[in-house]
């Protein structure tokens, strides 16, 4: 006779887990935006060029450049030209004896540019400048041997940048 209570207990409980599990969820929520978390991408337009012999100077604060990204993947900074993006380094000549180079140094918090001309005398402040820098994790590298990085809109459409 012990054993009908532990039987009608035992009922108790598998008709409670069946209702818990029965229940119905709620409604769906808006869906999110699409994206790609293996790659962040940052515009910043800034003017904030200071002057060090014989460049000018941008440095860019970025919080996303992690130790990991700077030990297993990659930052890549883009410079609007035109209607599109440049990669940097970028050399540009405005005659065959002068040009103008930027440089970039990433490192963890953040990106620094260098604007010299060949000329290492003082060139034109840069002015108003828009950088897209873009922080790749190593998994999405591997994942895309083929990506040209230099291909800013290729990048976006392989990546699913947002803008």
């Amino acid at each position: 006779m012990k054993s009908i209570p532990f039987l009608f207990r035992m009922m108790a409980i598998l008709a409670i887990t069946i209702h818990i599990s029965s229940c119905v969820p709620g409604p769906e929520g808006p869906p999110g935006r699409d994206g790609n978390a293996n790659v962040l991408a940052t515009t910043v337009t800034s003017s904030a060029w200071v002057f060090n012999n014989p460049s000018w100077v941008l440095a860019i604060p970025d919080p996303n450049i992690t130790p990991a990204i700077m030990d297993f993947g990659a930052v890549v900074v883009y410079i609007g030209s035109g209607n599109g993006f440049t990669q940097l380094p970028l050399t540009f000549y405005t005659n065959p004896n002068f040009s103008s180079t930027i440089e970039v140094s990433s490192y963890v918090g953040g990106v620094t540019m260098f604007w010299t001309d060949s000329d290492l005398f003082q060139p034109t402040n840069p002015g108003v400048r828009t950088f897209k820098i873009v922080k790749f994790a190593g998994t999405f590298l591997q994942d895309n041997p083929d990506l040209d990085l230099s291909d800013y809109d290729a990048v976006k459409r392989r990546a699913n940048l947002q803008e």
